[in-house]
């Protein structure tokens, strides 16, 4: 007897150890959460998806480190351009590649549209129609989801007789949680469900000129990735994604968090009680001053995104020269000492 009980709580110990999980929306990132994110381009060959299935055991520990990106999640309202999307209820930034909007419920997770810059192009305020679901609640074993989404970009030709470039980038894409065990990176082992998605991007191209809007062309692109998730309380975003080669099978670039999320950043966040700016109108020189010693850094920028003046800050005072800046509307942005965005205002430059 006492054989099988110990054996009994053998078998009931390995079950809680692995096991499937299910992930609700409260186990996944909210304002105030910071995500670091390291980026393996080059992945060993050791780092492979496996198979679909049950109690799947994924050994990742040997990425390598290579670029870093930290991700903030932060109040839409405290963002430049919250007010492009009023249904957001989650922003994220990303160093300074610009703001991406979400709305986060108990059925979703949707990345909703984006103020990005495009290269050459500058800061573009660009929709997602109708929605992107970054995670579809609850996330469980055999879930399936099918979606169709379209981001469109217009801007100015380059060439002569050609007035503008409109480009529509739409993508058709198939996803089921297809296995679930316990995957290992080099930050630690966690409980994770596998997403298995393909994809299919049509990018089509129309030119305008004095005769009105032509279609030019049309390319198809296709594509295949595995993300794991968790709903371990120190994760709450994709553990990994892994975009493979759909020829050879192999993973050819792997995104993974390197460390656990770091959470409730908003906690030490001020209102906006704790710093006055002045003068607003502004014709020369704007100053700041805070109800405590602020230890971070001051941004200006403008409508188009530009970054026209960053100052770091350890007091509880500072001036800004907008002397030489065009007349406009500005925005300013505080920071706290480990990048976290704290506060977002307006400021009208005369």
């Amino acid at each position: 007897m006492k054989k099988l009980i110990l054996l009994f709580i053998s078998l009931l110990t390995a079950g809680i150890a692995t096991s499937q999980i299910v992930i609700t929306s409260a186990e996944v990132v909210g304002q105030g959460d910071v995500v670091v994110q390291a980026n393996d381009d080059n992945p060993d060959p050791s780092i492979q998806p496996g198979d679909a299935g049950a109690n799947v055991s994924w050994d990742f520990s040997a990425l390598v480190e290579g670029e870093v990106d930290t991700l903030h999640f932060v109040n839409p309202d405290d963002t430049p351009y919250g007010g492009e999307y009023p249904s957001a209820n989650l922003a994220m930034t990303i160093s300074d590649s610009g703001y991406f909007y979400m709305e986060k419920n108990s059925d979703k997770m949707a990345w909703i549209g984006m103020v990005t810059d495009f290269d050459t192009l500058g800061m573009m305020n660009v929709p997602v129609v109708p929605e992107d679901i970054v995670a579809d609640f609850d996330m469980e074993y055999g879930n399936t989801l099918d979606e169709s989404f379209y981001i469109m970009l217009q801007f100015e030709g380059t060439v002569p007789q050609v007035d503008s470039i409109r480009m529509k980038m739409t993508t058709e894409s198939s996803s089921e949680i297809d296995a679930w065990g316990e995957v290992t990176l080099p930050m630690g082992t966690y409980n994770a469900l596998r997403v298995h998605e393909t994809a299919t991007s049509t990018d089509s191209i129309w030119i305008k000129t004095a005769l009105g809007w032509t279609f030019t062309s049309a390319t198809e692109s296709s594509s295949e990735s595995y993300s794991w998730w968790s709903d371990d309380p120190g994760t709450g975003f994709v553990l990994a994604t892994l975009s493979m080669d759909e020829e050879d099978r192999q993973a050819t670039n792997v995104t993974y968090m390197k460390t656990e999320v770091i959470q409730d950043v908003e906690e030490v966040a001020f209102n906006a009680e704790d710093v006055n700016v002045f003068p607003n109108p502004v014709t020369d020189v704007l100053n700041m001053s805070f109800t405590q010693e602020m230890n971070g850094t001051i941004q200006i920028i403008d409508l188009t995104g530009r970054t026209v003046e960053s100052r770091n800050i350890n007091s509880t005072f500072m001036s800004v020269d907008l002397a030489n800046e065009p007349e406009g509307i500005y925005f300013y942005r505080i920071l706290n000492d480990a990048d976290m965005p704290l506060h977002t205002g307006k400021v009208v430059k005369k």
